[in-house]
């Protein structure tokens, strides 16, 4: 990827012919830059030699400056990171490697579920969760194995119906609503869903919260 910007301040002196290798946190960085330049940008983000890049109007409210405060909190972090003393003069870290490798990967797992609420009300695959998390195909499915017991497409599922659920609750759709809302592709195929996934269908759900409700309005147990 390229990332090219103006800044005029002295303290980009530092990044003059240099190269670095990101961290953990840089690297989440880069990938919140790319998401809002999903939003903000109305071009491709692959092309090295695009010239101009229109904004998409409306654009997400606040995108642009996301792009800044992002940007910025990398470069902070590259200099503080590159400027700290050498390793045989820094104090051991009191966490051990694992506790930094289950934090990193919360973090990525909390930065993804993320970026499934976002698209919940369309269609994702996992090549287009990959490439807009800069993550690898089998690093996402081992990750989501290891934290949710599930594959990142069965979650993803998962997270709709349970949105589905709460909209019956609601009552303020009807299926079909529901349905388009959460860009199922027909009705029929969003009962199937549903059943699969809770054992009933969205009418058998509907009518149990009912029941429910009218139980304790009744003063049942």
């Amino acid at each position: 990827m390229v990332v090219s910007f103006g800044c005029q301040d002295e303290a980009m002196q530092f990044f003059q012919k240099r190269h670095f290798k990101i961290d953990k946190t840089e690297h989440n960085l880069l990938a919140e830059i790319i998401a809002e330049a999903r939003w903000c940008f109305d071009c491709r983000l692959d092309d090295p030699y695009l010239q101009n890049m229109p904004l998409k109007n409306p654009d997400k409210f606040g995108a642009q400056q996301m792009i800044r405060l992002h940007l910025e909190h990398l470069l902070i972090h590259l200099i503080r990171r590159y400027s700290r003393p050498s390793s045989s003069t820094e104090p051991a870290s009191p966490e051990p490697l694992k506790s930094t490798k289950e934090k990193n990967d919360m973090e990525t797992l909390r930065q993804i579920i993320e970026y499934l609420e976002v698209h919940l009300n369309g269609h994702v695959t996992i090549e287009q969760i990959c490439r807009d998390n800069i993550i690898g195909r089998s690093q996402l499915q081992k990750l989501f194995k290891e934290r949710c017991g599930l594959g990142i497409i069965e979650y993803f599922s998962h997270m709709k119906i349970n949105a589905a659920k709460e909209m019956i609750r609601t009552g303020r759709m009807n299926f079909t609503q529901i349905s388009e809302h959460l860009g199922y592709t027909s009705i029929h195929y969003f009962s199937r869903q549903f059943k699969k996934t809770t054992g009933m269908t969205p009418s058998e759900y509907a009518s149990s919260i009912k029941a429910m409700a009218e139980a304790r309005f009744n003063g049942e147990p």
